[in-house]
């Protein structure tokens, strides 16, 4: 079937690889008798694809699919051959990602951020996998790896107007259901959030056609032949998950995969997803009681938990108000959008009017804001800005040296003097009511313990359901 397209300049003419005749060589002469036949009995069996129209509009997503040796890799190599004669930059992920760089410097962006969103794209918005080379990753991430490169460099191409078009091939060829799904769920994500980059896909698991949402189809059969099919509707995604009430248990068997583990300081309520399919449990949500002391409560919610009477500051706060405490989606359900679904039914159903949450990845991982939450950007705490002018007049001006606290205490001390950093550092640690009973501890493990602290840059999150509606919830509850 030959497409006719409505804007030439977003159709690719693509000429088909034609089967030559097989070589005339020793073992294909026998294997030929073998079977009763000459070579050009097999030349004449031989499948002549003609050239077609493949229309790709900005935003396109085409699906190469059918069985295993029907000619799938090879009309993605002609759609690459035709892109590149039309002019159109082609992007494909590296075959290889090899060599000493870590992951989070295999990525062209200038700013830190920019580089783990690039990650966090592909599903690896973890410490333990940016801050690695790629022959440490499992086969898994380090396909996620290769296919977040690639899609980093197509939205770069694309910010300066080039017709860029994506291909891969085999896509989750060597993965499990589960990552394979949610990678090709990111990627559907990122062609309706970029908006200006083609992609052309090959697999051989059909059931990844719901998840990648594809604007046409280019279905092969066993002997080659092509058949194209146009989506007149998008097809709705598969809803792969339910959002369940939780336990501590499904908390604790996923902290481990939080970036900082171990479980909250109290837990009130937990959600849970489980995978429909399987019943595999992939993320979960915790709230807690909110902190009385939070710095930067009063910007965040415009002065609504101020009182010159802090007995009613805190009863206001702990009847009022509850904070998400830890958002874990696992490994390989991760970039499926699962953690802005997570926050979505909480929200729906919040346990107070009052909601928050603070995220030292918010900025990379933005998810509580697509999920409905309010960002805030909050004070650098005194105790905190004092510190850092303090090291900063001792040598350390760059903030990404607070990562490694040894050499840094050590520069430091080179640049002021042990007494002054020491009576910098302890006076931090007396500044909060968090700090002040470890006042007394060894300098380099106070240092360490300051160094976290200032090297995070979080985002504040706030959410406010109106409290007739609250209410009414809760009686409906109460009468269920």
């Amino acid at each position: 079937m030959i497409t006719h397209a409505p804007r030439p300049a977003d159709t690719l003419r693509v000429a088909r690889t034609t089967h030559n005749a097989p070589p005339r060589t020793k073992g294909a002469c026998e294997a030929a008798i073998a079977f009763g036949l000459t070579l050009d009995d097999v030349s004449a069996h031989a499948p002549k694809p003609q050239r077609f129209g493949l229309h790709l509009p900005l935003g396109a997503l085409a699906l190469i699919a059918g069985p295993s040796g029907s000619g799938k890799s090879t009309l993605l190599d002609d759609i690459h051959r035709a892109a590149e004669r039309d002019g159109w930059t082609v992007v494909r992920p590296p075959l290889h990602a090899r060599g000493p760089r870590v992951c989070v410097d295999r990525f062209k962006h200038k700013d830190v951020t920019d580089r783990l969103r690039a990650l966090s794209a592909a599903g690896l918005a973890e410490a333990r996998v940016a801050m690695r080379p790629p022959s440490t990753l499992s086969t898994g991430e380090l396909e996620r790896l290769r296919l977040g490169l690639a899609i980093a460099k197509a939205e770069l191409l694309a910010k300066r107007r080039e017709r860029v078009l994506l291909l891969i091939d085999e896509l989750g060829a060597a993965l499990d259901p589960a990552t394979a799904s949610s990678l090709a769920s990111a990627l559907a994500r990122f062609v309706a959030r970029n908006g200006r980059v083609r992609v052309a896909i090959a697999t051989n698991r059909p059931d990844l056609s719901a998840e990648l949402r594809p604007t046409s189809t280019l279905l092969l059969d066993n002997a080659g032949a092509l058949r194209i099919e146009r989506e007149r509707t998008p097809i709705r995604p598969v809803d792969r998950f339910e959002i369940v009430p939780g336990t501590r248990q499904d908390l604790e068997s996923l902290s481990k995969h939080h970036y900082r583990p171990g479980p909250p300081a109290t837990v009130s309520r937990v959600l849970s997803a489980v995978e429909k399919r399987t019943g595999a449990l992939a993320g979960v949500l915790a709230t807690s009681m909110p902190t009385l002391n939070a710095s930067w409560r009063s910007g965040a919610w415009d002065g609504r938990f101020e009182d010159d009477s802090k007995r009613i500051v805190a009863q206001r706060v702990n009847s009022t108000l509850r904070t998400i405490s830890r958002v874990i989606v696992a490994p390989e359900f991760r970039a499926s959008g699962l953690a802005v679904r997570l926050v979505r039914a909480y929200l729906s159903r919040p346990d107070t009017p009052c909601t928050e949450a603070i995220a030292a990845m918010g900025r990379v991982c933005p998810f509580f804001e697509r999920a409905g939450m309010t960002p805030h950007e909050p004070p650098v705490p005194a105790r905190d800005a004092r510190l850092l002018d303090a090291l900063e007049h001792a040598g350390v001006k760059e903030r990404w040296r607070l990562a490694t606290p040894d050499t840094t205490l050590q520069r430091a001390i080179d640049g002021a003097g042990i007494s002054f950093v020491e009576r910098e550092v302890r006076r931090w640690a007396r500044d909060s009511r968090a700090t002040a009973s470890r006042v007394s501890e060894p300098l380099e493990s106070l240092f360490e313990r300051a160094c976290r602290t200032l090297g995070s840059t979080p985002v504040v999150y706030t959410h406010a359901t109106d409290r007739n509606t609250h209410h009414r919830k809760e009686r409906a509850e109460a009468t269920a």
